[in-house]
């Protein structure tokens, strides 16, 4: 039996479990453990004066939308799930891929140097608005939330971890968890694992397709 764990929440119809799902088809020999390894509070902000808005995750829409639910900005995301999960609440002028440079070719493509505001979380990398290409931009950034490394994980042993982000991988050494081979959704996340010792197979692009397709050729070894 191999257990697979991933550093956050998977719904029933993600496409990582159905990865799963079609090897256990014919085998029946995986299991899947799904679970964040941080938790989110709210911090105040303040409301702000801004034409551009750029989000990097799902729970910075979130914490947003809960005070301020009804707005003008105009809105990019970081990642196709953050901009569905937007469409929720507002609409979403465009989005690029998790990935820095496209990221960055996006604020280039709608020329927001004059007035783009980050919404983020207080240990969030700012792998975009901190980028030194962007020195020559009006920047701002809106704490919405704080991240705090979770006190209660059981200390366990996996064939294969599936790491989302740094502050992940630190919760889960903390707790003393183990795993025979490890994965990192980008590059940021492998080099966090790499200072570690850890050499991890990196997914083939930063969302769940990627994953899936990586975790896919590695049950198929």
């Amino acid at each position: 039996m191999k257990r697979i764990f991933i550093s956050r929440f998977l719904e029933q119809d993600s496409l990582i479990r159905k990865s799963i799902d079609l090897y256990n088809a014919g085998h029946k020999a995986v299991t899947l453990e799904a679970a964040s390894l941080i938790t989110f509070t709210k911090v105040a902000w303040e409301i702000p004066e801004t034409r551009w808005l750029f989000f990097y995750s799902k729970t910075g829409v979130r914490m947003f939308n809960e005070i301020c639910s009804s707005h003008h900005y105009k809105v990019l995301t970081y990642g196709g799930a953050t901009a569905a999960y937007h469409l929720k609440h507002g609409p979403v002028i465009d989005h690029s891929d998790a990935d820095t440079e496209q990221a960055l070719a996006l604020l280039e493509l709608y020329n927001c140097k004059e007035d783009i505001t980050f919404i983020c979380g207080r240990q969030s990398l700012r792998s975009v608005h901190g980028h030194p290409s962007l020195s020559s931009y009006n920047l701002r950034e809106c704490i919405v939330y704080d991240q705090h490394l979770r006190e209660d994980i059981t200390q366990a042993a996996y064939d294969l971890a599936i790491m989302t982000s740094p502050l992940n991988y630190r919760a889960w050494a903390n707790a003393g968890s183990t795993a025979t081979t490890y994965m990192a959704i980008g590059t940021t996340t492998a080099a966090t694992l790499q200072q570690q010792g850890i050499q991890p197979i990196i997914a083939d692009t930063p969302n769940e397709a990627g994953i899936a397709a990586a975790v896919g050729r590695w049950l198929a070894r």
